[in-house]
């Protein structure tokens, strides 16, 4: 009883064995080094070039390609990242960051203090 168990059990490790050998390994993906990762972004920006004034695109870009704690850039830490989209979102926010920069800016022109002399106390004169 004992001798036909262990005749079963070599019989199945050496299929097991025979087919691990037939397996082949997943060939691996290239792993991007960073100097290609932020190349990737800038290469889905071109597209937009004729489209977005370069200082727009330079700011855009700026901003997400900034790394994390892990060495990842923003864009890449996002679940969704279409750069259509986010371009397009991007311009509508800077005219009204721009806009609300001007206001900003008006509001401290005419919350100026004034000037010491020309505000100065003036003397009483006894008489």
């Amino acid at each position: 009883m004992h001798l036909k168990q262990f005749n079963i059990i070599t019989e199945r490790l050496d299929k097991i064995e025979t087919l691990l050998k037939n397996i082949q390994p997943k060939p691996k993906k290239p792993r991007q080094t960073k100097i290609t990762e932020t190349r990737n972004l800038e290469n889905q920006m071109r597209p937009f070039e004729s489209l977005y004034a370069k200082s727009v695109l330079r700011e855009f870009w700026l901003y997400w390609s900034q790394k994390s704690v892990s060495g990842k850039e923003r864009w890449q830490l996002e679940k969704v990242f279409d750069v259509p989209k986010r371009l397009e979102t991007w311009k509508r926010k800077e005219e009204k960051w721009q806009w609300e920069k001007e206001q900003r800016e008006v509001l401290k022109k005419t919350d100026e203090k004034p000037d010491r002399k020309t505000h100065a106390k003036k003397e009483w004169k006894k008489d």
